[in-house]
Order: structure tokens, then C-alpha cells, then sequence
């Protein structure tokens, strides 16, 4: 039996997703970023999320690029001064 990934309601239900928990974390740091802001950290998400469709990366590459992908999303939405911002 093949499995079937349906790409459209991967992406929405990532953009969903990702924009709950950012407004979650926005919530616990009592910062209120821009809903532009928001939406373009959540489109970044759902674009995220295309990376189970990609050929299998090392442990070590695979982590690098969750690692870099996950700080460019808090970075477009909450836009911190410094790297210790981040943190």
C-alpha cells in the first residue's frame, strides 16, 4: 500500500500550527509582534513542513538545517535586537 501526502493541506496545517504555537510564545513573552510579522513566520512554517517530502540528510546535516529553518522563523517573527535575544 502507498502512502499518500496531500501537499495543500500539509502546508495549511502547518501554517496553522506554526502560527498557534508563535502566538502561544508570543503570549509567554508578552511580545506582540506585527500579524504581518506573524503570517510571514507562519508561511515560513507551512514551507517548513515540505521537508519530508526531500531525500533522507544525514543526522548531522538534518540537524543543522531544522536548527537554521527554526531560528529564521523566530527571527522574521519576532525580529530580536541580538543574538542573545534569540534565547
Amino acid at each position: 500500500m502507498q502512502q499518500v501526502i496531500y501537499i495543500d493541506v500539509l502546508i495549511v496545517l502547518n501554517i496553522l500550527l506554526t502560527y498557534l504555537l508563535l502566538l502561544a510564545t508570543s503570549h509567554m513573552l508578552r511580545n506582540e509582534p506585527p500579524t504581518g510579522r506573524m503570517l510571514a513566520g507562519s508561511f515560513l512554517g507551512g514551507a517548513y513542513s515540505l521537508i519530508i517530502l526531500a531525500p533522507p540528510f544525514g543526522l548531522f546535516l538534518s540537524t543543522v538545517i531544522k536548527l537554521l529553518l527554526s531560528l529564521s522563523i523566530v527571527t522574521v517573527t519576532f525580529k530580536p535586537r541580538s543574538l542573545r535575544g534569540l534565547g
